[in-house]
């Protein structure tokens, strides 16, 4: 704490160091204490980061749409079977509803969009040409898609060497004009580079599907996309397909998409094939149990950890050890020391509490998009009472149960799982507390779940006030803008400023004392040379 070197206690005999120690020792035991508080917000912070760490884990692995593997939003992992077939016309995955046995799927014709394309263009090589190579000079014409409104285009292509002028649109290429075209009409306009032909196609299929074209000036559409585009209207088909299920149940069925969901399958149709093929339905529920319970292993961890943080003994006998503390343990002890001292810091937490106990109503109550069905013994998934110590709130998994309630009643035991509002389908943190209770009430018990840690821990979704997750918000991320933007970050950057100011005080504290130790030492200089000038005197006489 001092500054520069100090010789002192020659004349006075005393040991003013160990003294002027003694005397600062109730001003650093202060900076001890702010220390000490630091250490303890530091700490709390890490737990809050820690929980959060892990239930972003949990998000990312078992909650994200986008990784549909192991997302237990999806119904369709919670099949329930394996299909199989050999056709190369049609395949198939089975979800609750189905039923074992074999498939027959005969008489395959495809549903198509609404396309034309164009002949072969010998002259273009590749979609980055300019469109201007192409010499149509100015064209002016309009595309329609079923009904939505009008779309009307003008491009000038004309060049210098050609025309005479430069056209506006002259340098514009292939892929550029496509995508203008497409961005505009919410069609597809492509160019192929391998068959050097373009093609207007819409985005579906079936008979609904059309797109309508008419030229007003040059030859844009008819040179592009074939003869017959100056004014007409071109539309998709409707395909068919002959279903019978195991149980002898026969039907053609019309098809405007590819894709069909009938009775628990969905078939894939790939090409138009007039035989017949089988399609193999067995039942396979261990796949689903198997997500299910490495999905409730992750979750009991989570709620496990935050119940301990929550429930354990605060041990006061062990505070943050100072530094000089540290001086005389071992890593071992220091560690062993600190890890006592943490203990109980988060007991109580109010808002560690409020996610297990959201969590946990989520699980229990009637939603709405299963006709108000609920979670129930018989589905194998429930929940342990808070009776039952660091148990309480964790999911209770009964393998057997659940792969039983797949087979004989999946449709209702998905839904209960995954259903999705119909009043609020997609998730917001800007909805009202209304909305959202309706929301929650329509859901499935997952996706409930997905929405309370989204409340939480969201760095991305804000409130209506701009605020993130309320964990967030309390601890902040590392690595994201939260990290040195959160409330504990400012608790600690105050106390920083307090220990900071108190060090320097501090300071200046024991710079005084060894300046009036320093003042007594060279008043008692000049008395021991009065002494010793008197002596001589008295002596000499």
């Amino acid at each position: 704490m001092s500054s520069g070197l100090r010789i002192t206690g020659m004349a006075t005999g005393m040991d003013t160091d160990n003294t002027v120690k003694q005397l600062m020792k109730p001003y650093n035991m202060k900076v001890d204490k702010l220390k000490q508080d630091k250490q303890i917000v530091q700490w709390k912070q890490e737990m809050y980061r820690e929980i959060m760490g892990d239930i972003n884990t949990l998000k990312t692995t078992y909650l994200d749409r986008n990784k549909p593997e192991n997302c237990i939003l999806l119904a369709k992992n919670y099949s329930g079977f394996d299909v199989a077939t050999t056709s190369t016309a049609v395949s198939a995955t089975a979800a609750a509803g189905a039923i074992a046995g074999d498939y027959t799927v005969s008489n395959v014709t495809m549903a198509t969009k609404a396309s034309k394309t164009g002949a072969e263009f010998a002259g273009v090589s590749s979609a980055s040409d300019k469109m201007s190579t192409l010499n149509l000079g100015v064209v002016s014409f309009s595309i329609q898609s079923n009904a939505n409104t009008k779309v009307d285009f003008t491009y000038d292509f004309r060049t210098l060497a050609v025309d005479g002028v430069d056209g506006a649109d002259k340098d514009k290429t292939i892929s550029q004009i496509m995508s203008d075209i497409s961005s505009k009409t919410g069609l597809n306009a492509t160019f192929s580079e391998l068959g050097k032909k373009f093609t207007l196609s819409s985005n579906n299929t079936g008979t609904a599907e059309s797109i309508t074209t008419t030229t007003t000036s040059g030859n844009f559409l008819t040179t592009l996309f074939g003869a017959g585009l100056n004014a007409t209207n071109f539309t998709g088909s409707n395909g068919s397909a002959t279903i019978a299920d195991p149980n002898g149940n026969s039907r053609t069925l019309s098809l405007t998409s590819n894709n069909l969901a009938v009775d628990g399958v969905t078939y894939n149709f790939l090409k138009t094939d007039p035989g017949s093929s089988t399609l193999s339905v067995t039942t396979n529920t261990q796949k689903a149990a198997d997500k299910m319970k490495a999905f409730i292993a992750k979750y009991n961890d989570i709620v496990g950890k935050i119940t301990t943080k929550t429930q354990e003994k605060t041990q006061r006998a062990y505070t943050p050890l100072t530094d000089e503390q540290k001086k005389d343990m071992k890593a071992e002890e220091i560690t062993n020391w600190e890890n006592k001292a943490k203990q109980g810091l988060l007991k109580n937490d109010g808002m560690l509490n409020s996610i297990v106990n959201e969590l946990r109503g989520a699980l229990f109550g009637p939603v709405g998009g299963a006709g108000g069905a609920a979670l129930s013994d018989k589905m194998g998934i429930g929940t342990y009472s808070y009776g039952e110590g660091l148990q309480g709130g964790k999911i209770k998994f009964d393998e057997e149960k659940f792969k039983t309630a797949l087979q004989t009643n999946g449709t209702q035991l998905v839904n209960v799982l995954t259903a999705t509002s119909t009043t609020t389908p997609t998730y917001s943190r800007k909805i009202d507390a209304a909305t959202r209770a309706t929301r929650m009430s329509e859901e499935g018990v997952f996706q409930r779940i997905s929405d309370i840690l989204e409340e939480y821990t969201s760095n991305i979704y804000t409130d209506t006030n701009g605020k993130k997750g309320m964990l967030v918000e309390k601890a902040g991320i590392k690595g994201t803008a939260s990290e040195i933007s959160n409330l504990l970050y400012k608790d600690l950057t105050a106390k920083d400023k307090k220990i900071s100011d108190m060090e320097k005080y501090v300071a200046n504290k024991e710079n005084k004392y060894y300046s009036q130790f320093a003042k007594l030492e060279t008043a008692m200089n000049k008395m021991n040379a009065q002494s010793s000038a008197l002596a001589q005197q008295l002596g000499g006489n």
